[in-house]
Order: C-alpha cells, then structure tokens, then sequence
C-alpha cells in the first residue's frame, strides 16, 4: 500500500530551532530553518512544523559559526489514579535536547540530540489510566501505564539546500529518529507543553517519534512542506538504556502547509511493517491530520487539533477457542457488539494552553480514543475494541525565580468516560490527579 500525504492545515510543536528572531532570519542560511528558507521558529520535532509564532524557551547562542540551542524540561510528578485500577505514584517525565547548525557547502548542516532519563522508573513507567502500548518486558501488554522513553531518543543529522529564495530541498538521518508522521511529538507541542504526562492518543498520532533507522527526504516550497520517509516501523524494545540496530522496513509521507505565522497543518500516511513487538506479523496502516494555532498577546493562547487512524492489516489473536469450559464461552459470548473487534480504531485529540498572567498558565486535554488491549491477551476481552474519553485540566504557576531556568508548581486532574460496561474494571467515572514541580530552561 502507499504512503501518501496530502494537507490543508495543522500541526504544533516547538522544538529544534527557535531562537529569538533574527532580521533577515529568512534570507540569511545562518539564521533560515533547518529544512530551508523559512524563519527557524518554524521548526519542530524532527522535521514537523509548528507555527511560527509558537515560539520555544531554550538557551539559544552563537559559538563561532555553529548556531546552537539547547532544550529541556523536567516534571517530577505524584499521582493517584482513580477507581479499581487506579493507583498512587511518584515518577519523573523529562527530556534534554542539543541542536547545532553550520552553513556548509551553501546550505545548512545541523546536527540534534535528544534523550531522557526516564528508564530509572523503571520498564513498566508511570501509572495513566487507560494508556495502552508497547510491553515491559517483551511478553506481557503495559495496560493502564506509560511506558518510559528510551535514554536515547533522537540520534540525527540534516542537511538543507536552498533553491531559489523561498524553495529547498532537505534530507535528514537519523537512529533514533522521527519520521514524517503526525503532528509534533507531544512533549514538543507548545499546547501540551505544561502538561506532564503523554496523552491517551500517543499510539495514534506521534509514536513514531523514537524510530531506530529514519531517512527522510523533502522539499520546501513557501509555505509548504512535502516529505518521505524509508523508517524502521517496530516500536522500541523493553531496553531502554541500548541503541538499536536501525532498519528500514516501513515508509511514511506527509505534506505540512503554515499558511500565515500563527497556524500550521499536516496531512500524513504511514505503513508499518509489524509495530507491536507481541504481534509482530501484523502491519498498520496510520492516517494523521492535525491542525495547530498559535496566538500572541499576554495570554498566548496554544491550541492543536489532531485525529489520528490505525488500520491493523490481520485481526488480533482471540482467546475464544471452539471448545473449552462452559464459562469460558460465556464470557466470549458475553463481548459481543457493540464492543466488537475491529482492525480500524480511531482517536481525536484536543489541546489548549494559556497565560491567565504572567506567572499562571492553565491547561485542557480532551481525548476520544478506540481502545482494545485494555485486558490481558489471554482475557477474552483483549480484542474487543472500547470507546474512550477523558478530559483533563490543570494550572502552573511560574515561580518568581530569576535565571535560565523556569520553575513552576502545579496539579490536574482528569475525569475518564467509559461504557457501562467497564464500571467494575473501572469505575462508573474514574477521577485522578496529578500534583507536579517542574523546571524548564528558559
């Protein structure tokens, strides 16, 4: 099946590079984006778009001829988790990333690194009610929890050459890498940025963002940006302090349009040759499209809205034998529609941040998701496809230190909105909250 990506509008971030504004930063190579003749507040995760106007904290300087930024942040989180399944933890999300960007040969050569120390809470990460995805020890499903980033989360080296004034061509590498799928990756999106946690959609919309092997290929032209990925589409193994040998067996493509400074859109298709390491002979089809806002003004207001398409190629293995215990077939016969196994699963994701003040920002998430795996893979129910929502609201507030680096305070809470028919797994409308400090360099 192809890949192939066609766009209208959309997709947030901030990352890479986005230093303060330089005059002329789009005719100068020194000062472009790292893909081609644009402002570098363009930039984003890997090579995704944000708009321009998103802007990025980070230290940002010139040493000699390399232009260098560096981006950080840390969360240290307690959490209670509502309802039977629920429970309490501390746990750290955090990430720290380096850029650096030289004029070579007439175009731009910037080399990024990325990486976390989220593996010291261990292979089974943080408790998140109703996350699924990846495994914490390559036999058992992770349900109802996050799992940690790798050490190493982004690897890569890109290169970009200009054509004319407003036109270039780029390609990047990288192992690990992120390819040419979906929106930012959400710890990059200006409009989850004060939020601590992954959303329910992560395995929808920007999984992707730690692929071992991703060579990309595209072309700038004005406001527009078409690319192609050739990436490796198994998700990372349960090791999360090793490098993996890359490969390159999947293919993605996306088209980003940022038609005016304060808005971005990105249309993408992807094929995934065996993502799931305990379902390794089925391949997924992903549709993503997303559309990202990025106001000024003393409020800033952040917005991104995303919706994101699995289509697995094979139905998940079923539990439900022919023959076996009476009870057993009771409860197979029990998951019937409307709870149906389906290859095709959905997920909507809205986001907003803003500044209330100068020092308090308030956040919303607001997810609809298809989820299956909720239960074990020996459970009857493991297959059956549920529908989801949550909503989640919090509050920062910037504590009144001065330096390179922003602390702030917070909490959230968040509300889940299941079917009757997970009330005694659940709960009727499980509530958890989230208490967290947090620093950022600035």
């Amino acid at each position: 099946m192809r890949a192939a990506a066609l766009a209208a509008r959309a997709a947030l971030g901030l990352l890479a590079l986005a230093p303060v504004r330089v005059v002329g930063a789009a005719d100068s190579p020194a000062h472009s984006g790292v893909l081609g003749p644009y402002s570098m507040e363009r930039d984003a995760s890997g090579t995704s778009w944000q708009p321009e106007k998103a802007g990025m904290p980070g230290i940002h300087a010139f040493l000699g001829s390399w232009r260098v930024m560096v981006h950080g942040d840390a969360f240290g989180v307690f959490t209670d988790q509502g309802g039977p399944r629920g429970g309490r933890q501390g746990f750290s999300t955090n990430m720290l990333m380096a850029a650096a960007s030289r004029v070579l040969g007439g175009g731009m050569f910037t080399l990024r690194a990325m990486g976390s120390l989220e593996p010291l809470m261990g292979p089974r990460g943080y408790r998140l009610l109703l996350q699924t995805g990846e495994t914490a020890d390559g036999r058992t499903h992770l349900v109802d929890r996050q799992h940690p980033h790798d050490l190493a989360m982004e690897l890569a080296a890109i290169y970009s050459h200009g054509l004319g004034a407003r036109t270039g061509v780029f390609a990047y590498l990288g192992s690990p890498g992120e390819p040419a799928i979906g929106p930012p990756v959400f710890m990059h999106r200006a409009s989850a940025a004060e939020i601590p946690v992954a959303p329910l959609s992560h395995h929808w919309l920007d999984a992707t963002h730690i692929s071992y092997g991703v060579a990309t290929a595209g072309i700038v032209w004005g406001p527009a940006k078409l690319e192609a990925s050739a990436f490796n589409g198994h998700e990372p193994d349960a090791a999360r302090w090793n490098i993996e040998r890359p490969r390159f067996d999947s293919r993605a493509a996306r088209l980003t349009v940022n038609p005016w400074p304060w808005l971005s859109a990105q249309l993408s298709a992807a094929e995934l040759r065996g993502p799931e390491i305990l379902h390794p002979t089925i391949d997924v089809r992903r549709y993503t499209a997303s559309l990202s806002y990025a106001g000024a003004g003393r409020e800033r207001p952040q917005a991104t809205v995303a919706w994101g398409r699995n289509v697995r190629s094979a139905d998940l293995p079923t539990n439900c034998p022919l023959a076996t215990t009476s009870a057993y077939v009771a409860s197979c016969a029990a998951a019937a529609p409307p709870f149906a196994p389906s290859r095709t699963s959905d997920a909507l994701l809205a986001e907003v941040s803003l500044r209330v003040a100068a020092r308090h920002a308030a956040f919303l998430r607001v997810e609809r998701v298809d989820k299956d795996e909720l239960f074990p893979a020996f459970d009857p129910f493991h297959v059956r496809v549920f529908p989801l929502a949550s909503v989640q609201a919090g509050y920062r507030y910037e504590l009144p230190i001065r330096g390179r680096v922003s602390w702030g305070l917070g909490a959230a809470g968040a509300v889940a909105i299941l079917p009757e028919f997970l009330a005694n797994e659940y709960g009727r409308r499980p509530l958890s909250y989230w208490m967290f400090a947090s620093a950022r360099l600035r």
